[in-house]
């Protein structure tokens, strides 16, 4: 962070830059736990209830999604 400031000089820009590496961390994120779910999702039986790794899943999109809200209210 000090660094970038001392580069930049403005704590707007770094501030930007910084929501924008949360935002490409996120979208890394989001494409793992979507490869992850593809490539597990087959081997899993289909049950009607939630399971543990369903309830896993879905909150691990909650978070990914208030990550992106996050990122998204600090831009406007």
């Amino acid at each position: 962070m000090f660094c970038l400031r001392r580069w930049f000089g403005r704590a707007d820009v770094v501030c930007t830059l910084c929501v924008w590496f949360l935002l490409l961390r996120a979208l890394g994120m989001l494409l793992t736990v979507v490869a992850y779910k593809s490539a597990v999702g087959d081997d899993l039986p289909k049950v009607a209830y939630l399971t543990s790794m369903d309830l896993f899943m879905v909150i691990t999109y909650v978070i990914l999604a208030l990550t992106y809200v996050r990122a998204c209210a600090c831009l406007v």
